[in-house]
């Protein structure tokens, strides 16, 4: 999804080093249009408020004294 226009960079969430392998071969792959436009049509009527950048901060902390 790396060519949709704005999108900059592909975030990739691997757990195990293993995980790291299906990243080689999905370096030049690219969805037709008629993808591209279901994913669109799905996120729209998926995703009633999107949020910002904030959904990727950091969950905050409880602290708890001993």
């Amino acid at each position: 999804m790396a060519d949709q226009p704005g999108i900059t960079a592909a975030l990739w969430g691997a757990r195990h080093p293993a995980e790291l392998e299906a990243v080689a071969g999905a370096l030049d792959w690219k969805l037709d249009a008629d993808a591209l436009a279901a994913i669109d049509q799905i996120l729209r009527q998926t995703i009633a408020n999107p949020i910002g950048p904030e959904f990727m901060a950091p969950a905050a902390r409880n602290s708890v004294a001993a």
